[in-house]
């Protein structure tokens, strides 16, 4: 269902669920700095991708900001974990966006506040056309949100809504 090999997904499952140790694994990532503000962000054998900061805040603005690949990760996750969820309920999905929004004070990036230096007021505005009713879409997605790995490592909790 979804091109999503629900067998195999099954049969992690069962194997996390009978030796938890199995659902464990340690991820590796690293960041070379390149110049200015840029980076090249590197996993396993996967191409770099480039990072940058904006121009009023000192970079060059030639690549996503670290705050953008954040949020991009998350939307990512919960949309994946969308479908994983969806697929194992036997739920096509025909399309599936999310415009994430997300409030960002550069003033203790910048050291002129004392506040919290993250993001701030996540909205994930989510439009998914499935072969199931809205509510159903809902129930599924509210679900994906609570089990997103990436999500739930934020430390302000983004807000879904349904568009």
């Amino acid at each position: 269902m979804n091109n999503v090999d629900v067998d195999t997904l099954l049969k992690s499952q069962q194997s996390i669920k009978k030796n938890p140790a199995y659902g464990y694994k340690l991820w590796t990532t690293n960041v070379l700095w390149i110049d200015s503000l840029s980076c090249q962000l590197s996993t396993r054998d996967f191409s770099t991708v480039p990072s940058d900061i904006g121009q009023p805040l000192g970079g060059n603005d030639t690549a996503p900001t670290p705050i953008e690949y954040l949020l991009n990760a998350a939307g990512s996750c919960f949309a994946t974990t969308f479908i994983m969820l969806a697929s194992q309920e036997n739920i096509k999905i025909h399309s599936l966006s999310i415009d994430i929004l997300s409030d960002f004070s550069a003033s203790p990036f910048l050291g002129l506040a004392d506040d919290y230096a993250g993001i701030n007021n996540t909205v994930f505005k989510a439009s998914i056309n499935a072969d199931t009713t809205n509510d159903k879409i809902l129930e599924v997605a509210e679900i994906a949100l609570s089990r997103s790995p990436v999500v739930a490592s934020l430390k302000n909790y983004p807000k879904l809504v349904m568009i």
